[in-house]
């Protein structure tokens, strides 16, 4: 999932690194195939990033994101989390799935 949006190995090698230390949500199937993820962090008490995502494409636009992002409220909301930031490339750089991940903002 994650190369086809980073189309970087370190990249993915670092997130994969990182995730093992923080909480962690997924989706799956009814194959039990993981099809979607969040991974968040704290920062200064009341600031909650989501710091890595994903969804897979064929699973886009059904509510899969959406629950995963609930849960992870859910979670910040327990902990005295005022915010949630998602951080992403600027605008100025055209790659589509960044496009879709400042999108979301917009929602």
């Amino acid at each position: 999932m994650l190369p086809a949006w980073f189309g970087n190995k370190e990249a993915v090698d670092e997130y994969a690194e990182k995730v093992k230390e923080l909480p962690y949500y997924a989706a799956f199937n009814q194959q039990e195939q993981c099809i979607g993820f969040f991974s968040v962090k704290t920062h200064y008490q009341h600031t909650g990033e989501i710091f890595v995502c994903g969804v897979l494409s064929e699973y886009q636009h059904i509510g899969v994101g959406k629950a995963l992002y609930r849960a992870v409220e859910s979670y910040l909301m327990q902990r005295d989390c005022k915010y949630v930031v998602v951080k992403t490339l600027s605008d100025t750089v055209d790659f589509e799935p960044y496009e879709k991940t400042r999108r979301l903002s917009e929602k």
